[in-house]
């Protein structure tokens, strides 16, 4: 053989090894993809579940103010409050 076969070889080796590589990473990018796209489906999941929780603290916030005298004030105020964002979630569905 001479030089430039054995270049030849070596080159063609080196490419297969190349493919190889890429093709393992390529199989690597899809598997962090999914991982990801999991991840982010759970963090919309834990978003929701806290915005649930949150109303759900209000709700008892309220209800706990209602019970008492000095609530009353802080209820009518909150209540208030939240009529007003009612009011901006109809306007802004309005538009």
């Amino acid at each position: 053989m001479n030089e430039t076969e054995k270049l030849l070889i070596s080159i063609s080796g080196k490419t297969s090894k190349l493919i190889g590589r890429n093709d393992a990473l390529k199989k690597e990018v899809e598997i962090f993809r999914k991982k990801t796209e999991q991840l982010e489906n759970l963090v919309q999941q834990k978003n929701v579940e806290i915005e649930s929780l949150t109303e759900q603290n209000s709700i008892l916030q309220i209800s706990k103010a209602v019970r008492t005298e000095e609530g009353a004030v802080d209820t009518k105020k909150r209540i208030n409050e939240l009529v007003r964002e009612i009011d901006k979630c109809i306007g802004l569905l309005n538009q």
